[in-house]
C-alpha cells in the first residue's frame, strides 16, 4: 500500500486549503493520522480528469484505510460468564430466548451440569446403595423471561416468571441400587443414623419408619454438629450450649443462658431471639451410676421430614406446594426404597426482577421459601447478555400535524426524515409542500428542497447489507456557470457538491453520487440553463409500486439491520406524488410505517423471523384537526401503572417499544432494537454467584464511508486530512499545494 502513499501529498488539519501549513506524512506512520484510535479524518482527492491509474490508486487507498478502521473498531464481543456454583439456562448450541421456558432448554439436570446434584452412596448392613439426583422441569407455560407488570410493586419490566400453580421443579433421588433395610415394628432400622446428601447438603437420617401411608424419613442437618455430656458446657457455632440428659428420650439444652424445652431424638426447637434452630439427632443414656449420658445435636439446625403422600415439612412447618412421594417395595420383612420425589409447585405468581432471586419473591408473596427443597439452591435472573442496540423514533413535531422519523443506518449515520404532514388536502410525505418526501425518486420528479431515499442494495433482502441514506436536493447551478455544481445534503453525513455535466441532455447523466459503496446517477427532467433544474434518479430505485396510480412503498435499513417499510396508500397521484393544488383533495389515503426484524442470521431456534415489532397507520383529520396515529398493538402492550399515557412492550426478539400517547397530542414512539436476538441470563445457583453480562459485539465495525472526491469538490472536505493523488498537471489541488502546475520531470523534481 505504501507505493500509493509515496505518490500522495497530504495536508494535515487543513482548516483552509490554500495558505495552510503543509505537513508531509511519513509513509511509516500510515495509516495515522488518517485513521487513528478508531476514528477517520481523511479525504482522498484526485483530479476531475485523472488518468485511470490515479482513480484506481485513490480507490486502493480508501480500501486500505477502510480495512485499518475496521481492524481498530471491530470486536467479536465476549459472552456472559459466571463465577460460583451455577448452571446457566442454555446449551452450547441453544441460548435461552425471551418467552422460552426452561423445559425447552432441558427437561432435567443432573451432576453433569449442576454440581449440587452429585451422585452418592448409602452404606449399611444390607450393602451399598447408589443414588443419583436430578431436577426436572415440566412447566411449558411459564418458567421463562417475560416483559410484564408486577402488580405488587407497580413496576413494568423484564422478569423471570413462574405462573401460579405451575411446576417450579421436580426433585428426584433415584436409588439405582435400592436402599434396603429390615423393618422392625415399623422402624426401618438399617437406614436410621445413615448420612445422605441432598442438593449439596449432608443430612443424617434420624428416624425412618414405614406406616400405613408409606415411608417417612426425618433428616437433620445444620451449621455445626456436636456431642455434649450431661452437665457439660461447650461453645459451638457461635453459641454457648449446656445440657442435662435425663433419659433415653429426654435432653434439656440451655443456649446462651436461655433454656430450651425438653427434646427427644429427631426434634427441633427454635433458639430464642434468633433465626436458628437446635435439633437432636441422637441420645445415649445408660441408667446406672457413671453410665454414658450424652446427646448429639445440630446447632443452626435444618430439619426436613419426607413423608410419602404428604407435603414436605421444614423445621416443623408444613410446606404447601412441596408434595413428597417415596416409592418402595416390601418383601418378607424387608423394604427397598427406589425413589424419593419432591414436586415443587408455585403457590402464587412469582416475578423475579433483574438481579433478583426466586426465593426472595416467594417470601415477598408470603409463601414458604422451604418449597425449594433444602434451601441450598435458587433461580436467579441476571438480565441479558450484552448486545448492541440502535433506536428508531417517530416524533410528532410543530403543530402535531407533522411526524419525523429518526434512525441510524448500517454505516452508523443518524438521520431525521421529515416523514409526513397533513393539511386540508390530505396526507403528504415530507415537511411542507415545498419540502416533499419523494417516494419514488426513479419515477417522480425531484425539485429543490425535496427529500428522497437511496439504498446501496435492495433493502428488502436482509442479507444484502443495504445502506440507506436520506438525501435532500438543495439546488443546482445553471450550466452556464464556470464550474456548475449540484448540491445534495446527505442527512447525518454532510453536503456533497457534485460536478454537473455542462451540456446535459434530458435523460442523460447529469451528476453521479458515490456514497457507502453505492453509485447513484441522476438526470435532469427540465433544462439546467436556469438554476435548480428538476432531477430524477436514473440508477436503481428500490421503491415498490412506482407506476402512476399505485400506492408506493419505500424501505430503510437500520444499523441493527431492522427493516422500516414506509407506505403511502394514496392511489390518486400525479407522477406518484400527492397533489394539493387548486383545493383538490387528492391525498386522502393513509400512510403506514411498519418496522420488522427479518435477518434470519440473527435469530435462534425458538423464534423464527420475520417478527413485526411496530405497525402504525397515519390518517388525516381535517383542515382544522390534527392527524391521528393508530398503532396496531400486540396483546403484550402494557400501560404504565403511574401514567396511562405511556405504553410499552418487548418483543420476543428483544426489541423494546415505548409509546407516549398524550391526551391532546399524537403518539410518539421510541423503538430500541438489538442487533441480534437477546439472551436472558437465568441461572440455577447455590450460594453467591457473580455474573458478567459480557461485552457487545462490534462485528459491524465502523465503516469508512465515501472519502474520495474530485479536486473540484475539495472545498467540501477542506477541514479533513487530505491525501492528494496525481500530478499537479491533472490535479488542481496538487498544483495549489506546489504553487505551480508542474508536469512530468518538473513535477518529479519538485516532489523528490
Amino acid at each position: 500500500m505504501k507505493k500509493f502513499i509515496q505518490k500522495a501529498i497530504t495536508v494535515l488539519g487543513s482548516a483552509a486549503l490554500i495558505g495552510s501549513t503543509i505537513g508531509f506524512a511519513a509513509a511509516a506512520a500510515y495509516p495515522t493520522p488518517f485513521v487513528e484510535n478508531g476514528a477517520a479524518n481523511v479525504a482522498i482527492v484526485h483530479g476531475s480528469n485523472a488518468a485511470i491509474s490515479d482513480v484506481v490508486g485513490a480507490a486502493n487507498i480508501a480500501s486500505d484505510l477502510a480495512t485499518a478502521l475496521a481492524a481498530q473498531t471491530a470486536s467479536g464481543g465476549t459472552g456472559a460468564s459466571v463465577t460460583g456454583t451455577a448452571w446457566q439456562a442454555m446449551t452450547s448450541s441453544d441460548p435461552l430466548e425471551i418467552q422460552e421456558s426452561l423445559n425447552n432448554i432441558t427437561t432435567y439436570l443432573d451432576d453433569t451440569n449442576f454440581a449440587l446434584l452429585e451422585s452418592g452412596t448409602v452404606v449399611n448392613s444390607k450393602g451399598t446403595s447408589v443414588y443419583d439426583q436430578e431436577l426436572h422441569f415440566h412447566d411449558i407455560e411459564s418458567s421463562r423471561v417475560e416483559y410484564a407488570e408486577d402488580d405488587d410493586a407497580d413496576v413494568v419490566g423484564d422478569y423471570f416468571k413462574i405462573a401460579n400453580g405451575q411446576n417450579i421443579a421436580r426433585y428426584v433421588i433415584d436409588f439405582t441400587t435400592t436402599l434396603d433395610s429390615d423393618i422392625t415394628s415399623g422402624t426401618i432400622d438399617d437406614v436410621e443414623d445413615e448420612t445422605i446428601s441432598l442438593l449439596g447438603k449432608s443430612y443424617t437420617i434420624t428416624t425412618a419408619t414405614n406406616g400405613t401411608g408409606g415411608v417417612e424419613l426425618t433428616l437433620m442437618s445444620g451449621a455445626a454438629q456436636g456431642t455434649i455430656s450431661s452437665g457439660e458446657e461447650i461453645t459451638i457455632g457461635g453459641y454457648t450450649v449446656s445440657s442435662v440428659v435425663s433419659g433415653s428420650s429426654a435432653v434439656k439444652f440451655t443456649v446462651d443462658g436461655t433454656p430450651i424445652d425438653e427434646m427427644d431424638k429427631g426434634e427441633i426447637e427454635p433458639i430464642t431471639g434468633t433465626n436458628d434452630y437446635i435439633a437432636v439427632t441422637d441420645i445415649d443414656y445408660e441408667s446406672f451410676a457413671g453410665g454414658l449420658h450424652q446427646a448429639t445435636f445440630w446447632i443452626g439446625a435444618d430439619k426436613i421430614v419426607l413423608k410419602n403422600g404428604a407435603d414436605l415439612e421444614v423445621n416443623a412447618d408444613s410446606i404447601s406446594g412441596a408434595a413428597v412421594t417415596i416409592n418402595h417395595t416390601e418383601s418378607g420383612g424387608d423394604i427397598s426404597i427406589a425413589e424419593i420425589v419432591v414436586n415443587m409447585t408455585a403457590q402464587d405468581e412469582y416475578l423475579v426482577p433483574v438481579g433478583g432471586k426466586l426465593s426472595d419473591e416467594i417470601a415477598l408473596e408470603g409463601d414458604e421459601p422451604g418449597v425449594l427443597v433444602g434451601q441450598n439452591w435458587d433461580i436467579e435472573f441476571k438480565g441479558f447478555a450484552a448486545v448492541n442496540t440502535d433506536e428508531v423514533k417517530l416524533d410528532a413535531v410543530s403543530s402535531d400535524r407533522k411526524y419525523k422519523l429518526t434512525f441510524t443506518n448500517l454505516a452508523g449515520d443518524v438521520a431525521e426524515l421529515p416523514l409526513v404532514y397533513s393539511n386540508a388536502t390530505g396526507m403528504h410525505g415530507g415537511d411542507t409542500r415545498e419540502k416533499r418526501l419523494v417516494m419514488s425518486p426513479g419515477a417522480d420528479n425531484i425539485t429543490k428542497n425535496d427529500y428522497f431515499i437511496l439504498n446501496t442494495a435492495d433493502p428488502v433482502t436482509a442479507g444484502n447489507n443495504a445502506k440507506t441514506y436520506i438525501v435532500k436536493y438543495k439546488g443546482a447551478d445553471k450550466t452556464s456557470s464556470t464550474s456548475p455544481k449540484l448540491d445534495l445534503e446527505i442527512l447525518g453525513v454532510g453536503n456533497q457538491e457534485l460536478s454537473m455535466d455542462k451540456d446535459p441532455a434530458l435523460g442523460g447523466t447529469l451528476v453521479t453520487l458515490k456514497i457507502g459503496g453505492g453509485t447513484f446517477t441522476f438526470t435532469n427532467e427540465t433544462s439546467c440553463a436556469s438554476s435548480d433544474c428538476t432531477i430524477s434518479l436514473t440508477s436503481t430505485d428500490y421503491a415498490d409500486g412506482a407506476s402512476p396510480g399505485l400506492p408506493v412503498s419505500q424501505y430503510l435499513r437500520t444499523q441493527s439491520n431492522a427493516l422500516i417499510n414506509i407506505t403511502d396508500l394514496n392511489t390518486t397521484l400525479t407522477n406518484n406524488f400527492s397533489v394539493e393544488d387548486g383545493g383538490l383533495v387528492l391525498a386522502t389515503g393513509n400512510w403506514i410505517v411498519n418496522v420488522s426484524v427479518d435477518d434470519t442470521a440473527r435469530d435462534d431456534d425458538d423464534l423464527s423471523l420475520p417478527e413485526t415489532i411496530y405497525y402504525a397507520t397515519f390518517a388525516n383529520g381535517s383542515d382544522t384537526t390534527d392527524m391521528t396515529v393508530t398503532v396496531t398493538k400486540s396483546p403484550a402492550w402494557i400501560s404504565d401503572p403511574e401514567d396511562n399515557n405511556k405504553n410499552s412492550y418487548r418483543t420476543r426478539y428483544g426489541a423494546l417499544i415505548e409509546e407516549v400517547d398524550g391526551d391532546d397530542s399524537p403518539s410518539e414512539v421510541t423503538l430500541t432494537i438489538p442487533d441480534s436476538i437477546i439472551e436472558p441470563l437465568v441461572y440455577l445457583s447455590s450460594g453467591e454467584i457473580m455474573v458478567s453480562t459480557g461485552s457487545a459485539s462490534s462485528a459491524s465495525a465502523t465503516e469508512l464511508g465515501a472519502v474520495t472526491v474530485e479536486d473540484s469538490e475539495v472545498a467540501s472536505v477542506a477541514a479533513k486530512n487530505l491525501i492528494v493523488v496525481g500530478g499537479s498537471c491533472i490535479n488542481s489541488v496538487a498544483a495549489d499545494l506546489l504553487g505551480q502546475a508542474a508536469c512530468s520531470a518538473d513535477f518529479t523534481t519538485l516532489t523528490d
